[in-house]
């Protein structure tokens, strides 16, 4: 019996994801985003015809992945990697 450690796991799975996604790619896009999350989503199909969305992880085809409605339902989620943004110090007191 082989011991597969959850990485080595991860990286077998991604693999085989990253294969079945190379295969169905095309010469150029229109717009290309990255970790585009929920809304994201839904403005690159309504943006353009051609477009790459390139996101980290697995399958999200689910309603709360793709019904940016249920955002929030993604909080705290499989989903939710519980990535935490950072205010920058060339911001503060800077008025529009």
């Amino acid at each position: 019996m082989t011991n597969i450690t959850p990485a080595a796991d991860f990286a077998e799975r991604v693999g085989t994801t990253q294969r079945g996604v190379k295969s169905s790619l095309k010469a150029g896009y229109d717009f290309v985003f990255c970790g585009s999350g929920t809304s994201g989503r839904a403005l690159a199909w309504r943006l353009a015809e051609s477009v790459l969305l390139v996101e980290a992880g697995g399958d999200d085809d689910v309603p709360a992945g793709t019904d940016p409605r249920q955002f929030f339902s993604n909080l705290g989620a499989e989903r939710d990697w519980q990535l935490h943004a950072q205010g920058s110090s060339a911001f503060v007191e800077r008025s529009a």
